[in-house]
Formats: C-alpha cells, structure tokens, sequence
C-alpha cells in the first residue's frame, strides 16, 4: 500500500530521517511523493501522523487514517484466510465492541435517572449547540447542556 505525501511533509520526514532521501527525489518531477507503509519504520510512521496532527484540522483526517491503518498492521489478531469467511463478520463485531461505550448508553451511566424522551432531547439540544459553536459533542458539552434541560447529573457520577 502506498502513502501519498505531500512536498511540506517530505521534507520534514527527510530533516529527521535522512536515509529517506528517495523521497525526496521523487520531488523533482511532482509535489507529492509516494511511499509503500512497508517502507516506513514505526518510529517515521509516529512522526508522520504527528506532522499531520500538527498541520490543522484539514490534515487531521489523514492523521487518523493513517493511525487507524498503523493499528491495523500492527494488530496481533487472528488473521482470516479466503475459506474462513464465515468468521469475519462475528470477529469484527467482537473487536467493534470490545472496550466500547457508544452512543446513548454512555449517557445512560452520566444520567442514570434520564427517559429516552430526555436523552433523545439532550442529543438534539448538544447537536445544535455543537453546530452552533463549532465544536465535538464530548462529555463536558452533554453535561453544559443538560443544566438547561433540568437533567440531575448528580446520582451515578463522581466529578
């Protein structure tokens, strides 16, 4: 698999990395350069998604591609051949949920006394507040937001 980098982020990779000099000659002809993930070690991949996390948030997509596929290729897991279809779909389930809390249920634990009515009015309410303001709907936004719809945050949690 090849990664596609751009001119900024060659140049910088090269700076700490100097054995990656062919890279760099690959930026004679165009401003991107192209390297296979197997070609970088661990420690240029760590310094390549640093780079994109650093560069703004229109970098921080291929920050999190390029993590997730770091973990992917990195993950000990079972590995499915052809003839092994079957075990796929319940084993990615299985890796989805595991260490998950998603959705409504995390609010369930925050608010343990709220109605389906209150979450499902609490999530319109950070949704917009979060459109509004220009942020992520995280934890600290749930509990700002239910103060103005009344909802105890005091029963089941600890701060």
């Amino acid at each position: 698999m090849k990664l596609p980098i751009d001119r900024r982020h060659v140049e910088a990779l090269v700076r700490e990395f100097p054995h990656l000099t062919a890279l760099q000659d690959q930026l004679r002809l165009s401003n991107v350069a192209e390297a296979s993930i197997y070609q970088l070690q661990k420690a240029e991949v760590e310094f390549l998604i640093e780079l994109y996390r650093q560069a703004g948030p229109e970098w921080s997509a291929r920050a999190a591609q390029l993590s997730t596929l770091r973990s992917a290729l990195n993950h000990t897991g079972t590995r499915f051949a052809a003839q092994d279809l079957e075990n796929v779909v319940p084993a990615l389930a299985q890796y989805l949920l595991q260490d998950a809390q998603r959705g409504w249920l995390f609010l369930v634990s925050v608010f343990p006394e709220a109605t389906g009515r209150d979450i499902k009015g609490l999530a319109k309410l950070v949704a917009k507040y979060c459109r509004h303001r220009g942020v992520a709907p995280t934890l600290a936004v749930f509990k700002r937001c239910a103060i103005f719809r009344g909802m105890d945050q005091s029963v089941g949690t600890s701060g």
